[in-house]
């Protein structure tokens, strides 16, 4: 089942940098989805590292 988000047009912004980060990592094609997912990671892994 699919969300919709609203967010600001400078959230929008800086998530698409990231989608385009994330395409040219690997080659592959990357969604919003897939940007948020990355970043859930490292926000866990930080809060690891702090535990």
């Amino acid at each position: 089942m699919l969300k919709t988000l609203k967010i600001k047009p400078e959230t929008h912004k800086e998530l698409t940098k990231i989608v385009g980060e994330l395409q040219a990592r690997n080659g592959e094609v990357k969604s919003f989805d897939d940007a948020i997912l990355e970043l859930i990671k490292l926000w866990k892994e930080s809060k690891a590292k702090k535990a």
